[in-house]
């Protein structure tokens, strides 16, 4: 013990006496080679290697201090520190996103390592990790922009780059009531790509959508060529129409429409009550009688 404290004596001289942090390293290395407990040895190596600019030994010495680190220190700052030397001097990439890592494991809250990791993983090609660091960043971010921005880039990796549509669709669905054109945009591709149209207009009602549900479905109708596909859309538009919209001439030309693919009780009951409302065969009637469906829709 005698031994090891003439020698951080001797080191500390070295590096603030003498300006020669490069010449206290060694001795500060011989050290913990013989007491890897030595705390004090440890920091003043840190400092030697700042003062040295010798960033592999700093490296190397943050690790082993964020290992085990001595008292009065924090393992934030320590992982901060390492992640600077790594990605700033050393220009090491994974060591960078080791130490980032480590520091968002201790500091749970804390969006900065996972900014950094954002960047560094999407070089290093680590898709999963940084899925999981998109995931984080949805989650934290003070603002609600940066929450759907990082959910919609997370959604777009786990599509693209991960192949995994599911995931993406899981990721966006909480979304679609805030009426946001680019989570609107990703859902409906992920809608079409999954061959799930018909929940995403469950998702879009239930959501209170029904404006975009409507638009949707008119444009599917417009498109689609398969007869009994083209009813089952009509009929819940004509639904949509009649009931939250409160739309009865947008609802009476779906159920028309309907009409001149298939037999449907509900459309005919329809327009039979509307021509009692209005008590107007022109508009309505008309299209009945030439249809041949004149004589089940009567006006008292």
């Amino acid at each position: 013990a005698e031994r090891h404290a003439l020698l951080y004596e001797r080191a500390q001289l070295l590096t603030a006496r003498l300006a020669r942090p490069d010449d206290a390293i060694p001795v500060l290395q011989g050290i913990l080679a013989e007491d890897p407990n030595h705390e004090t040895a440890l920091l003043e190596l840190i400092h030697a290697a700042e003062q040295a600019r010798d960033f592999v030994t700093l490296a190397t010495t943050l690790s082993r201090a964020l290992e085990r680190p001595p008292e009065g220190t924090s393992r934030v700052e320590l992982a901060e520190r390492l992640a600077d030397v790594c990605e700033k001097e050393l220009r090491d990439v994974p060591r960078a996103i080791s130490a980032l890592q480590a520091w968002a494991e201790i500091a749970h809250s804390d969006t900065a390592p996972h900014r950094r990791l954002r960047t560094l993983l999407g070089v290093a090609g680590r898709g999963r990790e940084l899925l999981a660091t998109l995931d984080a960043l949805a989650r934290l971010e003070p603002e609600r922009a940066l929450r759907v921005e990082a959910t919609l880039a997370a959604a777009e990796l786990a599509a693209t780059r991960l192949a995994d549509p599911e995931a993406a669709w899981q990721r966006l669905v909480p979304l679609l009531g805030d009426a946001d054109a680019a989570v609107d945009a990703q859902l409906r591709a992920l809608a079409t790509q999954l061959k799930r149209l018909d929940a995403f207009y469950d998702l879009l009602e239930a959501s209170g959508r029904h404006a975009m549900l409507v638009a949707l479905l008119r444009e599917r109708i417009a498109a689609e060529r398969e007869a009994s596909v083209r009813a089952v859309l009509l009929r819940r538009l004509a639904r949509t129409l009649t009931g939250v919209l409160d739309d009865d001439d947008g609802a009476a030309q779906a159920w028309s429409m309907l009409l001149e693919i298939a037999e449907d009780a509900e459309a005919l009951q329809f327009l039979r009550m509307r021509a009692l409302r209005t008590r107007d065969m022109e508009g309505v009637g008309d299209w009945l009688l030439s249809t041949g469906y004149a004589a089940q829709v009567k006006v008292a």
